[in-house]
């Protein structure tokens, strides 16, 4: 082989390589909210055996960020107008960041549904109440659904909002309400210190009190999604393996 072929084969050969390199990822199990860097970070790897990738390269900084429990897309508070933004990374490292202008800007809480089609917004108002706008049609085609008052939970320490985006899920305290379009309904006031809550299939939820070490698993009544909720009384009623949260 002479030498200008031997060079040529070499370039081929360099150029094919680095092709397959930037071509070939590991396997990623989903994306994670990195408040230190203000980024949204991959996580590579397998179960057991993971660790945090390279911040996706957006043009501005996340202050907050929720990624969807389907991982295929995620909303944040961004840049200096604190305004809403849909992500949605793609392959090759490439994404998608669009304003969300129906949402009002800077919300003090966001959630996304088990199946991430809706989304809630909590905004207080600075004067014991506050306000919460739902979405739907995400991610392709998000849209305002409702939009729901809340007295008796002002400043909410968990949030939660079922896929249809009917009803919303508020707590602070002992205190958890199911907030519809046209009520607010009391769930409970018997926890230790409500923890978390998440709806799990409909309108069932599970609600997690901190101080008791339990979980409540919460059935609210058809009832709830008619023009006349305050007529439903919600049930709930302890697991029967107390758990961790």
């Amino acid at each position: 082989m002479s030498a200008r072929r031997l060079w040529l084969w070499l370039v081929i050969a360099a150029g094919t390589a680095a092709a397959q390199t930037h071509s070939i990822q590991g396997p990623r199990l989903g994306w994670v909210f990195d408040e230190a860097a203000g980024a949204l970070r991959p996580i590579v790897g397998i179960a057991g055996s993971s660790t945090m990738g390279d911040p996706l390269p957006l043009a501005v900084g996340l202050k907050r960020a929720v990624v969807s429990p389907t991982q295929d897309y995620a909303l944040a508070v961004a840049g200096n107008d604190a305004r809403v933004h849909l992500i949605r990374p793609r392959q090759n490292s490439n994404v998608l960041l669009k304003p969300l202008p129906d949402a009002n800007r800077a919300p003090d809480r966001m959630v996304i549904s088990p199946t991430g089609s809706a989304a809630a917004f909590y905004y207080y108002n600075g004067r014991g109440a506050g306000h919460i706008v739902v979405m739907n049609g995400f991610p392709q085609q998000p849209r305002i659904s409702a939009q729901m008052s809340v007295l008796r939970v002002p400043a909410p320490t968990a949030l939660a909002v079922a896929d249809d985006g009917a009803v919303v899920l508020a707590g602070a305290g002992n205190l958890v309400i199911a907030a519809t379009e046209n009520a607010e309904i009391p769930v409970t006031s018997a926890l230790g210190k409500v923890a978390s809550l998440a709806f799990i299939t409909g309108h069932d939820a599970l609600i997690a009190d901190g101080a008791k070490d339990e979980i409540y698993l919460l059935r609210l009544p058809h009832r709830l999604r008619s023009r006349h909720p305050a007529t439903a009384a919600p049930r709930s009623s302890p697991m029967r393996k107390p758990a961790r949260w």
